[in-house]
């Protein structure tokens, strides 16, 4: 059983990074009399399927923290980055309201999907919603002391960070009905797909620091090492427990090429191979072949060979930002700090 991170309050101003931007995305919608606000609320966490306040329901805000935090690691002044900090965030949202849809996730984050109360339209308004707030957010910018042409270069970096999201998915789409993916093509698109939106994460929190192009690119490049780890560590997590979940994954119900399926198609015996293989081309799998999964999994060592390329990941992002800890007065224990975001405990 896997632990996950149990607060980021011993983590230099962690806590408080998510809190700002949580209050300051709420602020967008809160003033909104239109439903369709309330179902974004939904979305986020914080309405119920009538639109009332709900309270003690979270999830973490990784893609909005780690922009924050790295305008704060390269300038001392998060406040920054607080307006590209949410447009990160609320395109997330609306990429999970989407992939929902795509996957037909009836369930995701423990309640019940957007689309699966309101129907596919609605759930796509709520998606292209949020994709609109997100880019109202970033033009907000300049509000914060960036020129039009440092606010123009931001859109860029997310409109970028989008096409490519779009087209790991669609990738994804079509590998859905192969059963040999190799580890290759699963790296590649799980980084343009996570990576992706926390390499622009990375991007926009040091180009609100007014940093250096290399600085920028650095940031970047670490931001999709650590989305890359991200996805791995919810992958193992989804399937050897994290202490909040017991139920199956929806990407084992809906049959997706996790990385340690694909890892057990690689090592695995071919009579394995094909058991695995039939049971991944079911119609249905019911609880008791998902154990199955599980088991054959385990019979590969999958775990700790899957949280060797995972960490790897990670320590690529570390090793990539170390260098930037000593900037300003914020002396940051960056391993910790992105440990914290992701939800990495060893």
């Amino acid at each position: 059983m896997l632990e996950v991170s149990d607060s980021m309050e011993n983590t230099n101003g962690l806590t408080n990074l998510e809190k700002k931007v949580e209050s300051s995305i709420k602020s967008l919608l809160a003033d909104k009399p239109e439903f369709l606000y309330r179902m974004m609320e939904y979305q986020l966490g914080w309405a119920d399927e009538n639109g009332q306040p709900v309270f003690g329901y979270s999830t973490r805000r990784a893609h909005s923290l780690f922009c924050m935090f790295v305008c704060d690691l390269l300038s001392g002044n998060p406040d920054r980055a607080t307006p590209a900090a949410n447009a990160v965030e609320l395109v997330q949202e609306f990429s999970q309201v989407h992939y929902d849809i795509q996957s037909a996730n009836p369930e995701n984050r423990r309640r019940s999907t957007v689309w699966w109360i309101w129907g596919h339209a609605q759930g796509i308004n709520v998606g292209d919603g949020l994709y609109a707030l997100a880019r109202l957010e970033l033009s907000r910018l300049r509000a914060v002391g960036l020129n039009d042409s440092k606010v123009l270069e931001a859109f860029q970096f997310l409109d970028e960070a989008c096409l490519e999201l779009f087209q790991s998915q669609f990738e994804e789409i079509l590998l859905e009905e192969k059963m040999n993916i190799s580890k290759i093509d699963y790296l590649r698109i799980a980084e343009s797909k996570t990576g992706s939106l926390f390499g622009v994460a990375g991007q926009l929190g040091a180009l609100t620091a007014n940093l250096d192009p290399e600085t920028i690119l650095a940031c970047y490049k670490a931001g999709r090492k650590l989305g890359l780890a991200f996805q791995m560590l919810d992958e193992i997590k989804s399937l050897w427990g994290d202490g909040q979940r017991s139920d199956p994954d929806p990407r084992l119900l809906n049959k997706k090429r996790i990385f340690p399926v694909i890892f057990t198609l690689d090592h695995a015996e071919p009579k394995i191979k094909r058991e695995l293989g039939g049971l991944y081309f079911k119609r249905v799998l019911e609880p008791s072949d998902l154990q199955r999964v599980v088991e054959i999994l385990n019979s590969v060592d999958a775990f700790n060979n899957c949280w060797k390329v995972m960490d790897s990941a990670f320590q690529e992002a570390c090793d990539m930002l170390s260098p930037y800890s000593q900037i300003n007065e914020n002396t940051y224990n960056v391993n910790k700090v992105l440990a914290d975001i992701i939800g990495l405990k060893s």
